[in-house]
């Protein structure tokens, strides 16, 4: 909170300073214009010029010549001068009170403080779909230090409102927008946008800036998947893939609960098996002797079991207890064996 309360006792006379240096800096050349004026036509001494000039625009007016003797020369330079300065004086009082009563504003200069501050952050680039679910994901897991990276200008407004720190770039200012956030300190960047090239673009620019960062991407194209790793990606998830084969073995199983992504195992997957009530009364005879490599039997071939919500992967002694989910790398034949010893899993 005190971190916060100074952010915005600095920050918020910055961020007005910020959108009115531009009409400072032409106010002042106004001053050393009128300075110059009276020095070159009053004959007045430096000093005393830039007091006269400072005094005519402010309108204090402590030295006024006398207009009906200067020359027509020097009247329209102070009629020039007179103009500009009075469009620069507005320009600046109307910038100074809509930057002082906009929120965004200040709430950008805020975020964009706080991001400068983070390290081993992690870096979402895309909030549409997939983007929001990993945004979302990384809060479940108590990652609170995540930046995410939007194209839509009103969606940055309503993050920014939410408490979260997104910052709006176009991807044609990947680079950029890298830099600024300080991706030389982030541990992670995880590509979510629905464009390829969008993702291999930000990809490549977060290795330039720190190759030690993990990169993460999706791919709807499977066969661009080696395309990033030659650029340097860590990981390349080619999404529409998984999910065509995840569709493929859940109308052949419907003890789906997972699936691998490397091409060795793709027909295998990871199976979810409920023991019920009647798991005793149903088991065959013949495994009190059984083969412990019979794959007919869930328990030979589990690799976790989870019992009242805790998670038990060395099963050495554990015997299935009615409410125990057991989950086993199968195939569909095996699943098609194993259920007559076990009930299926609720739907996942």
């Amino acid at each position: 909170m005190l971190t916060s309360f100074f952010d915005l006792l600095f920050y918020g006379p910055l961020s007005i300073l910020k959108r009115i240096w531009v009409q400072l800096i032409l106010l002042a050349l106004m001053f050393g214009f009128g300075t110059i004026i009276f020095m070159y036509f009053q004959g007045l001494p430096a000093l005393t010029a830039f007091l006269g000039s400072v005094s005519t625009i402010t309108t204090i007016g402590i030295y006024a010549p006398d207009i009906t003797h200067m020359v027509p020369t020097e009247q329209v330079l102070l009629i020039i001068m007179f103009i500009v300065s009075v469009g620069l004086a507005a320009s600046i009082v109307q910038s100074t009170v809509t930057t002082a009563v906009s929120r965004d504003i200040l709430r950008e200069q805020l975020v964009r403080r706080r991001i400068a501050r983070l390290r081993s952050h992690v870096v979402v680039a895309g909030y549409s779909y997939l983007g929001k679910y990993v945004a979302e994901g990384l809060a479940r897991m108590k990652i609170e230090d995540r930046v995410i990276i939007v194209k839509d200008v009103s969606l940055v407004k309503s993050l920014q409102s939410a408490g979260l720190l997104a910052v709006y770039a176009p991807t044609e200012a990947a680079y950029e927008v890298l830099n600024e956030i300080k991706i030389q300190n982030a541990s992670s960047l995880i590509c979510t946008y629905e464009d390829d090239g969008d993702n291999l673009l930000m990809a490549m620019n977060a290795k330039k800036l720190n190759k030690d960062i993990k990169v993460v991407m999706v791919a709807q194209d499977k066969d661009i998947v080696e395309s990033a790793k030659a650029v340097g990606v860590d990981i390349v998830i080619p999404v529409y893939d998984i999910i065509a084969q995840i569709l493929a073995l859940s109308a052949a199983s419907d003890k789906v609960a997972g699936t691998f992504l490397t091409s060795e195992l793709k027909t295998m997957y990871l199976a979810e098996f409920k023991i019920d009530s009647q798991y005793e009364q149903r088991l065959p005879e013949e495994t009190t002797n059984r083969d412990p490599k019979d794959s007919s039997l869930s328990i030979s071939e589990a690799v976790m079991l989870v019992r009242n919500n805790k998670i038990v992967c060395n099963l050495d002694g554990y015997e299935p207890k009615a409410g125990d989910s057991i989950f086993t790398i199968s195939s569909h034949k095996i699943s098609e064996n194993l259920q007559n010893v076990v009930s299926p899993a609720d739907d996942m």
